[in-house]
């Protein structure tokens, strides 16, 4: 089951904050999130804060800072925000496109690579009013790194922590910008295939 995350959490608008759930494994993550969506789209409840001019200049955003003995590794959250933009900590930014769920939400669902004291950001584009942000829920998959005595006063392991960070980071990298250039292959594709067909067309008698 999924709980209220006790990591601290913000937010561009202030208040109300976003629900944020943490969870051990990411088919309950996912579970959450599609729950939460069929119970808003029954209900029509909204959450939707309406962004102000000097808030609207820039994207909004959500973050989280991870707590001691925690890592991040993937993320499932719906919005109102076809792109989200994820910044960990001072790290490469991933982009994601999401895709229509339950109610009309934009579903992301993807991996993360964020550890202790790091900072998950999640940045909001392309939202369907671009006045308003609405976030449904943010469902956060987390394991919890067992503290042992000589861990505290010996940090030799940050080194290939800070490593696996940043492979994360790259292998998000990776998946976002493959992604991108199958979709550009399938336009030019696509394109091939009209032009194809202009040329194999008689003409006319």
């Amino acid at each position: 089951m999924g709980g209220k995350m006790d990591e601290s959490v913000s937010c561009s608008w202030s208040e109300p904050l976003p629900s944020v759930s943490f969870h051990k494994d990411v088919d309950t993550a996912r579970t959450h999130a599609e729950t939460v969506a069929a119970s808003r789209s029954r209900s029509g409840s909204t959450a939707a804060v309406l962004l102000n001019q000097l808030t609207t200049v820039t994207a909004p955003w959500v973050a989280v800072k991870v707590q001691p003995q925690q890592h991040i590794h993937h993320f499932v959250l719906l919005s109102n925000a076809r792109t989200v933009e994820v910044h960990v900590g001072d790290a490469v930014i991933c982009t994601y496109e999401g895709i229509v769920s339950t109610g009309g939400w934009f579903l992301h669902d993807a991996k993360c690579n964020a550890s202790a004291g790091q900072t998950l950001k999640f940045k909001f584009f392309a939202r369907k009013e671009r006045s308003t942000i609405d976030v449904a829920v943010v469902c956060l998959v987390r394991d919890v790194v067992e503290r042992t005595p000589s861990s505290e006063n010996n940090h030799s392991n940050d080194a290939p922590q800070a490593l696996e960070s940043r492979l994360g980071q790259l292998e998000a990298q990776i998946h976002v910008s493959m992604n991108a250039i199958m979709r550009r292959l399938s336009n030019v594709e696509d394109r091939l295939a009209a032009l194809e067909g202009r040329g194999s067309a008689p003409s006319p008698g």
